[in-house]
C-alpha cells in the first residue's frame, strides 16, 4: 500500500503538482521534567518549536480547532508530554505550519484523523449596533523597526485580559473560542486586521448550556466588556461546527 501511494505522489509531480508542504527535518521527543507550564513558539526564520505539550494540543493547532474540538484516541495524548523541534525551508509560507504538522502527526505518530461537523453550543461574534470600535492595525506587516513582540499575536492575561496586534478577527475569533471553550464563529464582516485591546472580570464570564441557553454569571460579563469597548457582539446559538475524529494514533517513531 505504501508503494502505491508513494508511486501516485511521484505521478502527480510529474504533472506538475506538488505535494503537501512539510518540515525538512524534525525532533519529537518525551519530556519526563514533570513541569507544569508549556509553550509554543510563533514560527519564525525556519523554526518552529513546541515545549512540554501533549498530542491533543498539537493535534488541535494541526487542525486549526480547539481541544474541545478534537474527540477519541487513547489516554495518553492527555497524559504524556513531547518536546518538537522543527525545521522548515527558511523562504517556505509560516502560514502552512498547521499543514507541516499534520505531517508531522502523521509520519511519526501514525494518526489517522477526519474532519466532520457537529451541531454543538456556539457564539456568533457580530458588529453591535454602536458599530465598531477597533482600531487599524498600526503595523499590518509586522515590519516595523523594532517589531512588537506580539504583532501578528495576542497576550492574554488571566484569561480576562486580552491585547492583539495586526491581527484578523478569524484569529480573535480563536482566542475568544479558547478562553469560552466553545467555538466562535466570525460573522463581523471585517477584513484585514486590527489593534485590539478588551478585559473584564473573571467572575462575569458567561457560559453557554447544552440547551444553548446563556448562564448569566455575576461581574462585569465578557459581553458587556465587548460590545463597549470593541463594538462587537456575542450572541449565543446552536450551530454545526468542525470536529476532528481520531481514527488511529501511535505514540512516536524515533527521530
Amino acid at each position: 500500500m505504501r508503494k502505491i501511494v508513494q508511486l501516485a505522489i511521484v505521478a502527480l509531480s510529474a504533472f506538475g503538482q506538488t505535494s503537501e508542504p512539510s518540515f525538512e527535518v524534525a525532533s519529537v521527543k518525551l519530556n519526563t521534567s514533570g513541569i507544569r507550564g508549556w509553550s509554543v513558539a510563533p514560527p519564525k526564520n525556519g523554526k518552529y518549536s513546541a515545549t512540554n505539550v501533549t498530542l491533543h494540543m498539537v493535534i488541535a493547532q494541526a487542525y486549526r480547532v480547539h481541544e474541545f474540538q478534537v474527540v477519541g484516541g487513547p489516554g495518553w495524548i492527555d497524559s504524556e508530554y513531547y518536546d518538537i523541534v522543527a525545521k522548515y525551508a527558511a523562504g517556505a509560507d509560516s502560514s502552512k505550519i498547521h499543514l507541516m504538522l499534520q505531517a508531522l502527526l502523521a509520519d511519526r505518530f501514525q494518526l489517522s484523523a477526519r474532519r466532520t461537523k457537529k451541531e454543538m453550543p456556539v457564539y456568533a461574534l457580530t458588529l453591535a449596533r454602536s458599530g465598531s470600535k477597533l482600531k487599524p492595525a498600526r503595523d499590518p506587516d509586522c515590519s516595523a523597526s523594532p517589531v512588537s513582540p506580539i504583532c501578528g499575536g495576542f497576550q492574554i492575561r488571566q484569561r480576562s485580559r486580552v491585547t492583539g496586534e495586526s491581527v484578523s478577527m478569524q484569529q480573535f475569533c480563536d482566542v475568544l473560542g479558547g478562553l469560552l471553550s466553545q467555538p466562535v464563529l466570525d460573522e463581523t464582516g471585517i477584513q484585514g486586521v486590527v489593534d485590539l485591546h478588551t478585559e473584564w472580570s473573571p467572575d462575569g464570564v458567561s457560559t453557554i448550556s447544552e440547551a444553548g441557553q446563556s448562564v448569566a454569571m455575576e461581574g462585569a460579563s465578557i459581553y458587556a466588556a465587548l460590545q463597549e469597548q470593541l463594538g462587537l457582539k456575542l450572541t449565543a446559538r446552536k450551530d454545526l461546527a468542525d470536529q476532528i475524529v481520531i481514527d488511529r494514533v501511535e505514540r512516536p517513531s524515533g527521530n
